[in-house]
């Protein structure tokens, strides 16, 4: 018989807690499409912790994350970065501020 161990991430590739924000706003829904997401990350409408940042910073649990699409702002903390996630579980990722 084989012996099955559990698995064990790498040393060298440690387990991802950490998502580029069009991912992060795709994932949780926020915004639908990640195409649309990475635009509005890279024209400034997204603004992390009061910074504007682009699409290259990595998205922490506590995050405050805020979206600028026409007159209605939407502010949201992170609670939670994982995927893949179902669509029923996508608002346990954020909560609205």
């Amino acid at each position: 018989m084989q012996c099955q161990l559990p698995f064990l991430p790498h040393p060298h590739f440690p387990v991802r807690y950490l998502q580029h924000p069009y991912k992060f706003l795709k994932v949780s829904r926020l915004i639908k499409r990640r195409t649309i997401a990475n635009e509005a990350c890279d024209t400034g409408r997204i603004s992390i912790n009061g910074k504007l940042q682009k699409a290259s910073y990595e998205v922490k649990v506590g995050d405050v994350i805020s979206i600028r699409f026409g007159e209605k702002p939407v502010e949201a903390r992170v609670l939670s970065v994982k995927e893949p996630i179902r669509k029923e579980e996508a608002e346990e990722l954020f909560e609205y501020l």
